[in-house]
């Protein structure tokens, strides 16, 4: 349950940078996605153990949602540039060229930073949270067949996900691409609004301030949802910014055609 709980919300987003470099033709551009996983991966497992080392068990967790927060909030403004990359690509003459003559487009420079840190903190951002729950699990065990039922677990929940992932990768690579960039968008906004009512909640988890609370107001986790001002404000200017922007880049678009 830790590595699908920890692994769903990355996976997604790796899954569709991946599909969306290979539908774009740049599939020798893979490389960012695989670069960025690996220094996630490495920098998740050392953050992990630093925080044990300079804040104790004690206080490690505290810490370790505040770091978690940050990083939920500042994947946010990542995720939003891709996802208008995305949107505003959905229809450009240049896929359309791409399809028909099947020459490969090549990702700016900009673009390529982006999807990079997109991944990264997508990763790095459950990594060092999954490394500590493993540890704290690996500290419990009492003999090997508490140890064995540990990596049972987690190699079942490695291979739900990886299956997860083929599915997902597959299902994106077969939709066509202007449909595609639509999902693809739609999700990684999806995400960014989750981000940043999960990023806050971590912000309370670390005691950095009290909400305030709304009575009767429902909690909706799957969706980043929570009955406090202080997250249900910011998700409401992001909306409200996702709308206004997607309306002046279609009036942008009708213009230029």
């Amino acid at each position: 349950i830790i590595i699908l709980r920890e692994g769903f919300e990355a996976l997604i987003i790796v899954a569709a940078v991946i599909a969306l470099l290979i539908k774009s033709g740049n599939s020798k551009h893979l490389n960012i996605v695989y670069s960025a996983l690996g220094v996630a991966v490495v920098l998740s497992i050392a953050t992990a153990y630093g925080l044990n080392y300079i804040f104790g068990s004690e206080n490690a967790g505290q810490t370790r949602e505040v770091m978690e927060g940050a990083v939920m909030l500042i994947a946010v403004g990542l995720l939003f540039y891709v996802g208008f990359w995305l949107l505003s690509n959905a229809g450009a003459k240049k896929w359309s060229k791409y399809i028909q003559s099947h020459v490969s487009e090549s990702i700016s420079a900009g673009s390529a930073k982006a999807l990079w840190w997109t991944v990264f903190l997508a990763v790095f951002r459950e990594g060092a949270e999954t490394v500590l729950f493993y540890q704290a699990l690996i500290f419990d065990a009492k003999d090997s067949t508490g140890y064995s039922m540990i990596a049972l677990g987690f190699v079942v929940g490695l291979v739900v996900l990886l299956v997860t992932y083929y599915v997902f990768k597959i299902f994106a690579i077969k939709i066509p691409i202007k449909p595609f960039f639509l999902v693809t968008s739609a999700i990684i906004f999806y995400m960014s609004i989750v981000f940043v009512g999960k990023g806050l909640m971590e912000f309370v988890e670390g005691k950095i301030f009290v909400p305030t609370k709304i009575e009767g107001f429902p909690t909706i986790e799957w969706l980043g949802i929570y009955p406090y001002y202080e997250s249900l404000i910011p998700q409401a200017i992001m909306v409200a910014a996702l709308i206004i922007g997607v309306i002046i880049m279609k009036n942008k678009q009708a213009k230029e055609a």
